[in-house]
Parts: C-alpha cells; structure tokens; sequence
C-alpha cells in the first residue's frame, strides 16, 4: 500500500457506508454542485468523490468523464489527510506526493488541484475538488465559496440520511401494523374458539345439572359462565384495538358529523329511557371518517354504560373554533374519582367505574383507542367528571388534517 491512510480509517469507512451513497445513479442536485464549482473557480473540471476501501468513486464529475479511480493514484486519498483544511496543489510538477503520479506525468497530464474534505460524523469521507491543466491559483473568495459548496453537499448527504431512515421508519411500520393485522385474526380464531367453548360448555352444565346444584354450585357455573363472557369481550377489545390502529393509514375524507351521529347512536342499542341530545348545526369538514367515528362510538358508548340515572340523557356538541373543531360528550352518569382520571386513558386500565348495563366490566381499552385516534388527527383529548354528577370528554382536532 503506497498511499497515506488515516489513523481512524476503520471509522472513516463506517461513516462512509452509513450513508449508502457509493455506487448510486446520478442525481442533479450533486451535478449542480460540480458544475457551480468549475464555474467559480474558472476550473475546466470538477469532481465530488467518495474514498472507499481500495478506490476513490465519483458521485458527479464536471467536464472529465470518470466513474472510479484507484485509490493508490487518487489525489484525494492525500486530501482527507487533513480534513480541517482544504488541499491546494498551484503546480502538481513541483509537490513531491505527486509529480511522478501518473495523471500528471501522462494524460490527462493535470497541473492544478483544489480540493475541499467532505466531512461526515468528525471523519473526511471523500471531497469536492478542482482540476487543471495548466498551473492556477484560487483566490481567497473562490477558496471560500468551495468549501460553502462542500458544505452544501453535506447538507445534501445528511438530508439523504434522513429520508432513508424516515424509509426504514414507515417500513417498519407496515411490516408491524401487518403483523398486528395478522395476530388480531390468529386471536380471533385461535383464542376465541376455545373460550366460546367454555361459555358453552358452562350453559350446558347449567341447563342440564343446574337445578340439582345448591347454591354454591349454582354460583361456580354463573362464575364461569361470567368469566368466558369476560373473557370474550376481552379479545374483542383486542381486536377493536388493533383494528383501530391500522385504520390510522386511511386517507382523508369529506366528514358531515351529524351524518357519523346518524349511524352510530342507532347501533349502541342504548335502553330506550335514554335521551340523547346531539346538538345543532353540526360542521363537516376534513379528517379522517374513520377516527372520528371509532372515537364517538366509544365515548357515547361509555356515556350509555356508565348510567345510574332514571332519566339518563347524553350530550352531543360539534363546533368550530378557529382552525379547529370542538367536540364535547357529556353525560349525567356516575361520574369517575378525581384519582382515576389521570390514568383513565391508560391501557386495559378500568378505572373504578362500574358497567351498569352488563354484569362484567369494560376491560379500559376503548379510551386508550379514543387519546390514540385523536393524538393521531393532531388533536388533544380532556375530560372532567364529577362522582355522581356525570362525565365530560371534550376534544379538539385541526379542521383539516391531511
């Protein structure tokens, strides 16, 4: 090996390959960089080159058409020695690193080089040089715009980066709302089978053997009549969970609020002493249809559930506010304990509250959907209760979220 090698060489490389630059197509905004440089520092050729293990590769190359070059005859190899500084070569001929250099002793016989390290994570991955072939001088202010040039192209190489890892991101993403896709339906099939199976086996044993047991008897098939339910309603709420999840990726839609109330109050069954209020004037606007919909569901479901009132009623209000819209679910229910609400949102946490319309109890998914939709359309989600008095959800998301 008859060329310099710097001291952190194997952090060098590793820096390099980070980038996934080496060996890419063309691009034009790197083109443009070589072209400005030839044209500032009144070079015939410029080149912006990457050092690898063994040679030195061109990422854009301004009047000299090259691809690669190895890297024991490259002239860069001798530039990313000094990193901090740029490297200026008036006359090739007379430096001793380089008169006997190929490039200069035979065609393309060169006489000038100026070159500006390209510095990425503290080490010189490659850099944007000047070319001649005649002897030259740079003025100060052409030195100066060189490196501006070689600090654009790193701005270019660290927005690269970016967009990749944003990439990988999303991707990893898709594989993890597939995967959950495809667990929800194992769970569906898989665990709900055998559950159904004992809530039937335990309504057999009731009707069969139920009036021969005594009380405590009767009550161990009840308990396990019970937990099945329970339990049935435990994986359906996985599901709904990651159901809502993976409908985040919908587009935007056309959203007519009284339309989603339309559909949604008829479907909750709620007892027929229920009054709903659902407002007026209520505004469309854009978002996702999807999001908007699963979030009302659970709040006037959880408005209907958590009734102990003889005259039940629930609120319904949409309104504008700015660039945002304003929704509040108020209800006259059994209200929540000022220690459970901060942690109301929190994942299969219950809280104290009592389901009064079922004999098993919501397993504190719903909300944890409901903070997740309207965190994901940009928007907060608040709610104030009183024990005894009644409930109050109040949220907010932008009016148009694409």
């Amino acid at each position: 090996m008859n060329y310099p090698v710097p001291a952190s060489e194997k952090q060098r490389l590793e820096a390099l390959q980070s980038l996934n630059i080496l060996d890419t197509l063309p691009e034009k905004d790197y083109d443009d960089i070589t072209r400005l440089a030839s044209q500032i520092c009144g070079a015939p050729v410029s080149l912006l080159s990457f050092i690898d293990t063994d040679r030195q590769w061109y990422k854009s190359t301004h009047g000299y058409e090259i691809e690669v070059l190895p890297r024991e005859i490259s002239f860069c190899t001798h530039a990313i020695m000094t990193p901090d500084e740029p490297t200026i070569i008036n006359d090739m001929t007379t430096d001793d690193r380089f008169s006997s250099n190929p490039l200069v002793t035979e065609d393309p016989k060169v006489r000038f080089y100026a070159a500006v390290p390209l510095v990425f994570e503290g080490e010189a991955i490659g850099t944007i040089c000047v070319v001649d072939l005649k002897p030259k001088r740079l003025e100060p202010a052409q030195i100066e715009a060189l490196e501006i040039l070689a600090g654009q192209a790193m701005r270019l190489l660290d927005l690269r980066k970016a967009l990749a890892i944003m990439k990988e991101t999303q991707r990893v993403k898709e594989i993890a709302y597939d995967n959950l896709q495809e667990f929800a339906h194992i769970v569906s099939h898989d665990l709900k089978a055998p559950i159904r199976g004992i809530k039937m086996l335990s309504e057999a044993l009731d009707e069969d053997y139920g009036k021969d047991l005594d009380e405590s008897g009767q009550d161990y098939i009840q308990l396990m009549k019970n937990s099945a339910e329970d339990a049935i309603d435990l994986v359906d709420d996985i599901l709904r969970y990651s159901e809502a999840i993976q409908k985040l990726k919908d587009s935007t839609d056309d959203v007519c609020v009284k339309s989603i109330l339309d559909e949604v109050v008829p479907k909750l069954n709620a007892p027929e002493h229920f009054h709903f209020d659902l407002g007026n004037n209520l505004p469309k606007f854009k978002t996702s249809r999807v999001a908007v919909e699963q979030i009302l569901t659970n709040l006037i479901s959880n408005a209907i559930k958590y009734n102990d009132k003889e005259k039940p009623e629930v609120k319904v209000n949409c309104y504008e506010t700015g660039k945002y819209i304003k929704f509040e679910i108020a209800d006259n229910g059994v209200g929540i304990e000022e220690k459970d609400l901060k942690r109301i949102f929190n994942l299969f946490d219950r809280g104290n509250r009592i389901n009064l319309n079922k004999k098993n109890n919501s397993h504190g998914i719903g909300l944890s959907i409901v903070k997740k939709l309207v965190e994901h359309l940009d928007g907060e989600i608040q709610i104030e209760s009183e024990p005894g008095v009644g409930t109050k959800f109040e949220f907010m998301i932008p009016r148009s979220n694409n």
